[in-house]
Parts: C-alpha cells; sequence; structure tokens
C-alpha cells in the first residue's frame, strides 16, 4: 500500500484486504511504524491495524507490549529497528496490532522470505509515505488517493495523475537485467554495451555528465534514487540530450510533483528494471479532521485520469 500523502488511508485498506481472505494464512508487516492511535507527526486519529487468529505478523519487539492482541514468538530476524528487533509472530486472539517493522528495503524483504516460511500465503506491507521506494519489494502496489492531500479535488485528482504515470513507466529489455548488478551509474549504447561513469553509485554531477556522454550512448542508468537535483540538470541540458533514462523502479524516481511534470516534460524515453504492477486504485474522499470530497465526484474525476480500477474499500 502506498500513498498520495500522509494519512491517506492506507492502514483502512490493509484492513480491508485482510479481511477480504478470511481463509487465507496472511503475513502482514509495515515499513516503520503503523496502527498507532495518533500519527506521530500530525497527531490525527489513526485506524488500527486489526488482525484476526492465526495472522502472521513481522512486528517490532517494542510493538508487543502496546499491542491489544495476543502474539506468540515464532522467530528473531535479526533485523533492527528504532524499537527493537522485528520478530515473526502469530497472532493467537483477534484484535488491534501496533505494527512496526522493517525501515529498510533489505529488511523488509528477509521479513517477507520468513513470513512465507512460516506459513503465510498471501503477504500485505503496510507502506510509508516517506519511503515509498520500499514498495518496490512487493510484486503488486495498491495506490491509495487520499483527501488529505489538498482540499482543492482537482489539485487530489492531478498529482494523483502525475503519480499512476510514473508508477506504469514500461520495463526496460531483458537483455538489460544484468544492470540489477551493476551498482555504477553509466551509460549504455544501441547494442546494449554499458560503460560506467565514476567508481560507485555515490551521486554523480549529472549536468557535468551529459555534456560528456558519447554520440553512442543511446541510454543514461542512474542505479540510485532520481531527485530534484538530477532533473534540474536535464532541464539545463535538454537542448542536447540524446538519450533515454533507465532506473531500477518507478518509485526510484524521488521527487515532488514539479520536478516530476518537468521530467516528463521532456518526453524522454524512461524504461525501469522492475516495473509496478498497480492492482488498482483506492479512493479515501475523506480527510481526517479536516476536509472530505463527494465521493461520486471523485470517482468520476479519477475515472476520467486512469482506466485502473477504482476502489473505495468502506463503500465498494
Amino acid at each position: 500500500m502506498v500513498g498520495n500523502a500522509k494519512n491517506a488511508g492506507k492502514t483502512t485498506v490493509l484492513n480491508a484486504l485482510a479481511a477480504s481472505f478470511p481463509e487465507a494464512v496472511l503475513g502482514l508487516s509495515s515499513i516503520g511504524l503503523d496502527g498507532e492511535e495518533l500519527d506521530l507527526v500530525s497527531q490525527l486519529p489513526k485506524p488500527q491495524v486489526h488482525v484476526s487468529v492465526g495472522t502472521l505478523v513481522g512486528i517490532a519487539e517494542g510493538c508487543l507490549a502496546q499491542s491489544a492482541t495476543r502474539l506468540e514468538v515464532l522467530e528473531k530476524t535479526g533485523v533492527m529497528t528504532a524499537m527493537g528487533e522485528v520478530l515473526i509472530a502469530r497472532a493467537t486472539g483477534a484484535g488491534a496490532c501496533l505494527l512496526g517493522g522493517p525501515s529498510t528495503v533489505e529488511g523488509m524483504e528477509k521479513v517477507m522470505r520468513l513470513l512465507q516460511a512460516h506459513g503465510a500465503s498471501r503477504l500485505f506491507i503496510d507502506g510509508a509515505f516517506a519511503r515509498q521506494s520500499h514498495a518496490a519489494v512487493g510484486e503488486g502496489l495498491v495506490y491509495v488517493v487520499g483527501a488529505h492531500k489538498s482540499p482543492f479535488l482537482q489539485t487530489v485528482v492531478d498529482s494523483a495523475a502525475l503519480a499512476l504515470r510514473r508508477l506504469s513507466l514500461p520495463a526496460a529489455p531483458p537483455s538489460f537485467a544484468f544492470l540489477w548488478a551493476q551498482r555504477r551509474p553509466g551509460w549504455l549504447d544501441a547494442a546494449g554495451q554499458f560503460t560506467p561513469l565514476g567508481l560507485d553509485a555515490a551521486p554523480i554531477d549529472l549536468h557535468d555528465t551529459l555534456g560528456c556522454l558519447p554520440s553512442q550512448a543511446a541510454w543514461l542508468y542512474l542505479p540510485g534514487f532520481v531527485d530534484k537535483a538530477q532533473v534540474t540538470a536535464l532541464v539545463a541540458r535538454r537542448r542536447e540530450l540524446h538519450v533515454g533514462l533507465i532506473t531500477r523502479s518507478p518509485l526510484s524516481l524521488v521527487m515532488e510533483d514539479a520536478s516530476l511534470k518537468k521530467l516528463f516534460r521532456l518526453d524522454l524515453p524512461i524504461q525501469v528494471l522492475k516495473p509496478a504492477r498497480v492492482a488498482f486504485v483506492a479512493l479515501n474522499p475523506v480527510s481526517p479532521g479536516a476536509h472530505q470530497f463527494d465521493a461520486a465526484a471523485f470517482q468520476a474525476a479519477m475515472a476520467a485520469v486512469t482506466d485502473l480500477p477504482l476502489i473505495n474499500v468502506l463503500e465498494d
């Protein structure tokens, strides 16, 4: 679950999804902390994560005493967080759970493997707005569009359309799969031959790099995050750009809407090693403690910008 803002409604979607598979053994975890009564930043009320008997969770040790449900610890993972080591536990009673999990991609990958090893047949990760790149761990993605993003409906819809365009970036050719093992930025010619830039994946001066790319360069590969600074460099060199861009995932594009708009206006070919598979878009027309949109108008406005299924989990 990835949201368009904090308090978008990800936990509500998680609870609805969990309730939709009563016969499955579920494995749940969260990027960071989720399920607390108040959001630690906004102090707005938050829905609790509800677990049923037999549900498996990847949960930080410090969350055990704060969870209303009874949990049996099955295994220690060695994955450390600010709230202690992440444990694999099974719910022996139904109830609310304070779900705090790994804060790194590597940690989440390990926790997911262990949840499966203990019998989980479906895995759900409650994401974090500030760390959307972690969603690349999953095989599918639910994008939650909440009214809390802005009091103006069209602003929320326009931002969501931009995000969904990012999430729909196409896959690079299978012949480029070798780039997963390549930690250094570099360029590829039309035949897919890779030439590295620099010694490691540390931030590079993209403005100077673009000016030095040879004429045979067809693609620029950036294994880390692509952020506002790199978009600024691309815009500054826009008249001489002759390469496409390859990143690991659509979620490697980490920037605010204004920079993402500029990137797309360049009309560069952009491909990713691991495309996002958006299962559906969840709509939350209510901003906690603030405003709400007309649900039908919200649905109609979103339907005009995407062909993906649109679901209000509290009504549909």
